[in-house]
Formats: C-alpha cells, sequence, structure tokens
C-alpha cells in the first residue's frame, strides 16, 4: 500500500528544513487554511471521480482533456520563441525554458485557467487555487544523467 506523505513531515520538504524546517511547513499551511475562509468556494461534484483518484494515487490521467489544437497553438508559440531565440530564461543541452510563459504566449494562460482546472483543483486543495510559479520548458533527447525537474522533486511552495 502507497503511504503518502503528511503535510507535517518538515523532513521531506527538504531545503525548507534549512527555513525552520516544521515552522514554515506550519506558516504554508497555516496561509492555506487561511485563504480558504477568505476566499468563497463551492466543490463541484462533476469531477469527483478525478479528485478521489488524485488524492488516492497522487495522479490521475484524463483523457482528451484539452483539445488537440490548443497543445498544438503553445507548441507552435513555444518552438517559435526558441527559434528566435526571444523571451527565453534558459537554454542549456537538455532543455530550453520560456520567461514568463503566462505573459509570453498568449496560450499558457488559457491552458492554466482553464475553469475544468481550477474546478478541479478547488476540490482537491478545499480551497480557491493560486498560481505562485509557472514554467514552460522543452527537454531534449540526449544521453544525459537526468538532472533538475528530470529527477522527482518538490517546489518550495508546493504543499
Amino acid at each position: 500500500m502507497t503511504q503518502w506523505i503528511n503535510p507535517n513531515q518538515s523532513n521531506f520538504y527538504g531545503h525548507w528544513l534549512l527555513r525552520d524546517g516544521k515552522k514554515s511547513v506550519d506558516y504554508y499551511n497555516q496561509k492555506c487554511l487561511e485563504r480558504r475562509e477568505k476566499y468563497s468556494y463551492k466543490l463541484d461534484d462533476k469531477y469527483k471521480l478525478y479528485v478521489d483518484e488524485l488524492k488516492e494515487k497522487g495522479y490521475c490521467k484524463i483523457e482528451n482533456f484539452f483539445d488537440k489544437e490548443i497543445l498544438h497553438e503553445l507548441r507552435d508559440e513555444t518552438l517559435e520563441l526558441i527559434k528566435s531565440n526571444k523571451n527565453l530564461k534558459l537554454r542549456n543541452d537538455d532543455h530550453v525554458m520560456i520567461d514568463q510563459p503566462l505573459f509570453n504566449t498568449k496560450t499558457a494562460a488559457k491552458i492554466a485557467f482553464d475553469d475544468r482546472i481550477i474546478e478541479i483543483a478547488t476540490s482537491f486543495y478545499n480551497c480557491v487555487p493560486a498560481i505562485g510559479t509557472n514554467n514552460l520548458r522543452q527537454s531534449y533527447a540526449n544521453n544525459l544523467p537526468p538532472t533538475g525537474t528530470n529527477l522527482f522533486h518538490r517546489d518550495f511552495n508546493s504543499i
């Protein structure tokens, strides 16, 4: 049986230990509770199956969630930025990152703020979600050892 990490297990948060570990986790959890109280929301049962699977497995797969056209549109915008060397945050041997994708593409925001994603996130977290960070990158096939986001990791502001 899978054992999921409890939010109070501050040792999982790695680099947060350098920032007072459990104290940092408690602060973050308190901010989530305050957010639940501050912003009204309503849970929608139409996504309950996906939310339950997400809670059980840590992921869920929703077939044909996005129309392929919007995904192709984001791909094309990304490739054009890479080709023209515009609005790039990083370029190295294994990937390239777009700087501020919500501002530098037309399509990333359409995907990130899709009502269905917001409703699923609201149901999962039991509060209205907020975006803290975002990333858009293209990884290259190569024989280099996996690093960064190619390995399991957790961001500072994840819960």
